[in-house]
């Protein structure tokens, strides 16, 4: 048996609460409550959208680009990632 625990790390360690805020946006700008390394907002299906590296706490993040939606927010800090779902109206 595979033990996907060991085989994907990352995934499984808890990171510290990062929100981002106000969700769901009405014009696709989002505020980060914490520091984080790397950003990627993937659809729903996978893929990759948009990336971008070092978001400081309390600034700004403009995915106005963006169609309304529903998307996945990857939140990367030191060596460990969340998700969050973001909505786009």
């Amino acid at each position: 048996s595979i033990n996907l625990n060991n085989a994907i790390p990352s995934i499984t360690k808890k990171v510290e609460a990062v929100y981002f805020y106000p969700n769901p946006t009405d014009n696709g700008r989002i505020t980060s409550t914490l520091s984080v390394n790397k950003i990627r907002v993937l659809s729903l299906s996978g893929t990759l959208l948009f990336e971008t590296a070092q978001l400081e706490k309390n600034q700004n993040l403009d995915l106005s680009a963006l169609q309304s939606g529903f998307y996945l927010l990857e939140i990367q800090t030191n060596d460990k990632i969340a998700y969050q779902k973001l909505r786009i109206k």
